[in-house]
């Protein structure tokens, strides 16, 4: 077993003898970024580098469900201290509304046929029996993130004159304990509901120090848990964030929402019954001018910022009233 896996498994351990069973009464989600240089004596660390490493531990439960997290990361280098970069860390239902490119309902709750019940073991020792959360139980809930931009030299005393990090750039880490809440339902479509508290990070970093006569640096940071990470998580511009970096292939762009993507999104939600009719009519629109056009979420895209106002124009939309 290697040492990042010795660590991870004495954490776990230790979370099975302290009350608090990580992988099933609680989510574990960490990551850690580095883009520049990253030298640490706790673990020993050497790095200059573009870096990401992510982890969740997380129940499991029937049918392969698993409580909602997400998370997203994005550089453009240019080389050091002129570079851009940018995280999204989420879980619950904030994950859950990130991860719908249109839709801002929160459904992250899983429903199973009846009250699950985490036994873990140690090889034949068993660890103890750890249920869910249930109404009225409290559950500490841990969420924290640690970013350093520029230069961090720290010292603990313990290496003498020598520092115990060195960090030059741009290095971040992420962490959250959630536990995971259990209740019965009376819906005979779902007996037993499990959900997590929602949590939501996000940074973005835009710099340019190449040259005197360009530097300029732009920095935002949010942070938010409960109600307040859920209706961050539905504001356009922060699914921008995420959007921006995801991996979906078929959708080549940049994603750039503004007025007239919002004016196109309100007609096309305004009717629940005609949302697909109305999806298909941008895309037989979009193909009629052309365009090779594989998914909606292209018309939020820079790319397409032109034919999102031609389209406007077309459909006679009101983009000042109801739509």
């Amino acid at each position: 077993m290697n040492k990042a896996l010795r660590v991870w498994f004495i954490f776990l351990l230790s979370g099975f003898l302290g009350g608090c069973a990580i992988g099933f009464d609680h989510t574990l989600f960490v990551t850690k970024s580095n883009v520049g240089i990253d030298i640490d004596t706790k673990p020993p660390t050497a790095e200059i580098s573009i870096a990401r490493r992510e982890i969740v531990i997380a129940p499991t439960f029937e049918g392969g469900q698993t409580p909602p997290v997400l998370a997203g990361f994005s550089t453009a280098d240019r080389r050091l201290f002129g570079f851009d970069v940018s995280s999204v860390f989420a879980g619950g239902d904030a994950a859950y509304v990130l991860s719908q490119t249109k839709n801002t309902a929160t459904n992250s709750k899983l429903c199973l046929n009846e009250e699950p019940m985490g036994k873990p073991r140690l090889g034949p020792i068993p660890l103890g029996t750890y249920p869910l959360s249930k109404p009225g139980e409290i559950r500490p809930f841990v969420f924290g993130t640690d970013t350093t931009f520029g230069v961090k030299v720290a010292w603990s005393g313990m290496t003498a004159q020598f520092p115990d990090s060195l960090k030059i750039g741009f290095n971040r880490k992420e962490l959250a304990l959630a536990p995971v809440f259990g209740k019965k339902e009376t819906d005979q479509n779902c007996l037993y509901s499990v959900a997590m508290p929602p949590f939501l990070a996000s940074i973005q970093v835009n710099s340019d120090f190449l040259a005197p006569q360009s530097s300029n640096l732009t920095y935002r940071q949010s942070f938010s848990t409960g109600s307040a990470a859920t209706e961050l998580a539905k504001d356009p511009y922060v699914k921008q964030l995420l959007l921006s970096r995801l991996d979906r292939a078929p959708e080549k762009g940049t994603y750039g929402f503004d007025d007239t993507s919002e004016c196109i999104r309100k007609w096309v939600e305004s009717d629940a019954a005609q949302e697909t009719a109305k999806t298909k009519e941008i895309n037989d629109w979009l193909k009629e001018k052309g365009y090779t056009y594989t998914s909606t979420l292209l018309i939020n895209t820079k790319e397409y910022a032109k034919e999102r106002v031609q389209f406007i124009e077309a459909k006679k939309l009101n983009c000042k009233g109801d739509q």
